[in-house]
């Protein structure tokens, strides 16, 4: 592609041989291996599709590169390209996605080295994709606003009778669209249609496909606006902008739907001293309004969902934060008001979702304040039903609902921590709703497998272990008989606890041993212990001072010269259920918990921990209802360590600390099964100057530098977000003894802070927020969101499915009978030799080589295949149809066969959600005469595929 004299050129490697054509301005490469590539110049860079028809054998489809000398930016959206010396834009190469034909979306990564371009495709997606799959870019478009995509209440997105998609957004500097042709696989270059910076924008598409739109206004003419785009012939022109409503003091909110007779209503939240909901209609295509009309009194947070309920209209609205109500058209007149649910605090301008399924029943999802719960109802034409909880997780909000007529998808953002949130969703089907929120965003945004930190300094950490029931029940009582209390105790001996000797202890009433606090608080967490320097063996709510049982009192014994035992005799606060429990402290670190009888309706903290936020312990315990003389807990001192694990404190802020960079030359790194392009750091304790981090990536033979595209001068100063394009060279390691993981590695490189930085948390979680999905679709789901934490934020998008199939390996035996109940999964025959011939795994009713779960709310065929013969890596090979395959216990044995051929094992399965069906298979090997003995073992893969019922 040329710009003036400068230009960028991809050659597709492999396309020998290929047949080209110019097609709609589209110029299009279909190579032997029937791939097709597909360039296209868009307004704003190069558009790519790489189509591919069947499985191809490697991940990776590689391009060479050229350009005429163009500086290069590697950034979150993709590369951009632009003229030495000028930052003006004259090519934009996209990140790429990948979709497959069913509308599922899988990742893709580019990067761009030197003369050579790759993308690299999930190997699981490519293993479970529908084919013919498409490779292209998935962002819609960038803003300058914080949630383009808007409003959870409001509808953005619509689809037309010819499938074109319809997505609605806020740019920053107006209310923008942009159509999809393949649903949201590539879009459009925006259309504007108003200069109003606010994204309160809600849609509505007729029969005929016109899309009627109603939008708040500007500044102190913050009007509620309206125009009809009109439909014709694939493409929509934008009318006159017409006033719904300027009266009053303030407008917000508006929502509009259209009768299938022609009547337009738009209702907003309205302020005239108090506030009310209103609703006004125009039965002449939004030329002229009628006056309006109140629907109900309410508060300044109040907001309305219009919705076509058995042709009329309806409108479901808050009242004062207390309750949802909702009023209905009769044709005549507005019904009298309804209360739907009450007695909660609902989430504002982002309390819920309406839709309407082909039965006539009318289904609402809404949300808590701020999060905590999302629930569902719906209405049969006579009343509403009791609200079912979809999530009660704490955080959870912006609920998005929508029908392909008769199942149900319900969207909503899910916490992981501030500013980190992914999409997810449910699904209802057949009668019943799935088990749990799946999730829409990457797999790359997770917390992270493995956090760990390194510190120049050696730190101590203990290991627990559970052995025979060791309770003593001795000792003298010491008269602490109290609630909430602490004790001074002068140790008989010098104790070494994590890096420090102790000498005397506070002992609580609540269960626990402090070293440098009297603090007797009784809310126990793990939060606090990590911050305090405690032994906890039964940290709970919990005191000495009453008759519960017979002698409460904390006791102390000195069994021999090398150790003490504590005993608590007490009772729970609340319940008055007795406790009996054990702390042994000896003269070399060693640590034990002895719990006796009793120890009933517990919600215990129970671990260890030196103070510091992030190096402490839990107990196989913690969080034990019930430790009825339960096995003695035994903790012992590991050697000291540079490395100390931090994987759990970094997931949650609900856990400990991570202290960060206690040094020049200390370093974090973090670890995730697959390549991340992103980390957020939620910090507690911003450094008191600049860290001034250096980022590495591990490329298989050592630590390279990393180039972040996003927020580059990051220094921990506060919270914060980095970006970067994961390199294409970028390789799996292990790090003090962790799996196999791409780790980032993060180093202070400054010799002097005097405050270092503390983070709560830290996961690669974008900010993906507030999912407006179609009302109804019959195509596939379409949900769009607003990502970002600061300016550029991205509009998003993802196709759901209508038939949801999956399937999951459940476990593997080796001939051995060693069973595999989690990845990596296998099969391992052992050693065989051609007189024993052949090999059976699973010989037997009941005892399988592999268990598969297969989940479909259609019909379902089941196919597998393998990606070659089997190879020993020393250059032998035996040929795949010496495995077999037979359904477990039944003998028929069926050779495996390699890709792309495909061995149909199941069709015609019926649905099965969400129950699933299991699958069990045995495998059967063959050692002929011919095949060349090996000191390697020989293997393959075996791929197995859910896909829809032909």
């Amino acid at each position: 592609m040329e710009s003036g004299d400068n230009w960028i050129q991809f050659a597709l490697i492999g396309s020998a041989g290929s047949s080209a054509k110019l097609s709609r301005g589209k110029l299009v490469f279909v190579q032997p291996d029937k791939r097709r590539a597909v360039y296209e110049r868009t307004d704003d860079g190069i558009k790519e599709d790489i189509v591919l028809p069947s499985r191809p054998a490697s991940p990776l489809i590689p391009f060479r590169f050229r350009h005429s000398g163009l500086k290069m930016t590697a950034r979150r959206d993709g590369y951009h390209f632009s003229a030495s010396g000028k930052d003006e834009d004259l090519f934009w190469v996209k990140n790429p996605s990948v979709v497959d034909a069913n509308g599922k979306q899988g990742g893709a990564t580019l990067s761009i080295a030197g003369s050579l371009a790759i993308i690299r495709i999930d190997d699981k997606f490519l293993d479970e994709a529908k084919y013919p799959i498409v490779v292209d870019p998935t962002i819609v478009a960038t803003a300058s606003q914080a949630s383009p995509a808007g409003l959870s209440i409001d509808r953005h997105i619509v689809r037309s009778s010819a499938g074109t998609l319809v997505f609605f957004y806020q740019s920053g500097v107006g209310l923008e669209y942009k159509t999809s042709t393949d649903n949201g696989v590539t879009w459009s270059s925006a259309t504007a249609v108003s200069p109003t910076t606010y994204n309160e924008i809600d849609v509505f598409m007729s029969a005929a496909n016109d899309i009627y739109v109603t939008y708040r206004g500007n500044g102190s003419t913050d009007a509620i606006f309206f125009r009809k785009l009109t439909y014709s012939a694939g493409t929509w022109t934008t009318g006159a902008e017409r006033t719904v409503e300027s009266g009053g003091q303030s407008r917000r909110y508006p929502s509009i739907v259209r009768e299938s007779g022609g009547l337009i209503w738009v209702t907003w939240l309205h302020r005239v001293g108090g506030y009310s909901i209103r609703v006004r209609n125009s039965n002449n295509e939004g030329t002229t309004w009628s006056g309006s009309t109140s629907l109900g009194a309410t508060n300044s947070y109040g907001s309305s969902i219009a919705v076509i309920y058995q042709t009329r209209g309806a409108v479901v609205y808050e009242v004062n934060d207390t309750r949802l109500d909702w009023r209905r058209w009769s044709g005549a007149a507005w019904g009298a008001a309804q209360t739907i649910v009450s007695g909660d605090d609902y989430d504002d301008a982002n309390w819920g979702s309406l839709t309407v399924t082909s039965d006539g029943n009318l289904h609402m999802v809404h949300a808590q304040q701020d999060g905590g719960w999302i629930r569902y109802a719906y209405y049969n034409g006579s009343s509403w039903s009791s609200p079912l909880s979809l999530t009660t997780a704490a955080g959870d909000r912006y609920p998005s609902i929508s029908t392909d007529g008769t199942r149900l998808w319900v969207f909503w953002s899910q916490y992981v921590g501030e500013n980190q949130y992914r999409i997810v969703y449910r699904k209802y089907s057949g009668g019943s709703w799935d088990t749990g929120p799946k999730q829409l965003t990457g797999s790359d945004e997770d917390t992270f497998a493995k956090a760990l930190t390194y510190s120049s300094a050696t730190v101590v950490s203990y290991s627990e272990s559970l052995t025979a029931n060791e309770f003593l029940g001795a000792g003298a009582a010491q008269g602490w008989r109290a609630d909430d209390q602490s004790w001074s105790y002068t140790l008989p001996f010098d104790f070494p606890f994590y890096d420090t000797t102790r000498t005397s202890v506070w002992v609580c009433s609540n269960g626990f041993l402090d070293f440098t606090s009297n603090n007797a608080d009784y809310t126990n967490s793990t939060a606090e212990m990590a911050a305090r320097v405690m032994i906890c063996g039964l940290w709970d709510d919990i005191r000495t001072d009453l008759s519960g049982q017979p002698g409460e009192d904390i006791y102390i014994y000195q069994p021999d010269a090398g150790s003490v035992v504590f005993r608590w005799v007490a009772e729970r606060y609340s319940t008055g259920e007795p406790i009996n429990f054990e702390i042994r402290l000896y003269d070399d670190g060693r640590i034990k918990f002895n719990y006796g009888s009793g120890n009933t309706n517990l919600s215990p903290t129970i671990g260890v921990s030196d103070g510091s936020g992030s190096n402490y312990e839990l107990s196989t315990y913690d969080g034990a209802a019930i430790l009825t003389n339960a096995q003695t807990s035994s903790w012992t001192r590991n050697p000291p360590s540079n490395w100390l694990d931090v994987t759990t404190e970094a997931a949650s802020t609900s856990t400990g600390d991570v202290n960060l960079f206690n040094a020049n030359g200390d370093a974090l790194y973090a670890g995730s099964a697959v390549k991340f392009g992103y980390v957020y750091f939620d910090l507690q304790t911003p450094a008191s100057a600049s860290v001034v981090p250096s980022w590495e990536y591990w490329d298989g033979a050592s630590w390279q530098p990393l180039t972040l595209s996003e927020n580059p001068g990051y220094a921990f100063t506060g919270s914060g977000r980095v970006a970067f394009t994961p390199p294409a060279d970028w390789q799996t390691r292990s790090l003090n003894g962790s799996s196999s993981l791409y780790y980032v590695r993060i180093a202070r490189t400054a010799p002097v802070l005097a405050t270092p930085p503390v983070a709560d948390q830290f996961t690669s979680v974008r900010n993906n927020i507030q999912p407006t999905s179609a009302s109804m679709d019959t195509s596939s789901i379409p949900v769009g969101w607003s990502e970002g934490v600061a300016s550029p934020y991205t509009v998003r998008f993802a196709a759901v499915p209508l038939v949801d199939i999956t399937l999951s390996i459940i476990g593997t035996y080796d001939r051995s009978g060693t069973f595999h109940g989690s990845p990596p999964f296998g099969v391992d025959f052992g050693d065989m030799d051609p007189v024993g011939s052949p090999y059976v795994v699973g010989a037997g009713a009941g005892v399988y080589a592999a268990a598969l779960r297969v989940t479909s709310d259609s019909t379902w065929d089941l196919t597998v295949q393998a990606d070659g013969d089997l190879r020993d890596g020393l250059g032998n090979t035996a040929p795949i149809s010496n495995l077999a395959w037979a359904f477990d216990g039944s003998g028929t044995w069926t050779p495996f066969v390699n890709a792309p051929t495909v061995g149909p094992i199941l069709t015609g399965q019926a649905a099965n959600f969400p129950a699933g069906t299991m699958v069990y298979f045995d495998y059967q090997y063959n050692v002929d005469w011919m095949t060349t003995p090996s000191s390697a073992p020989y293997g393959t893969t075996l791929m197995y595929s859910a896909v829809q019922g032909s």
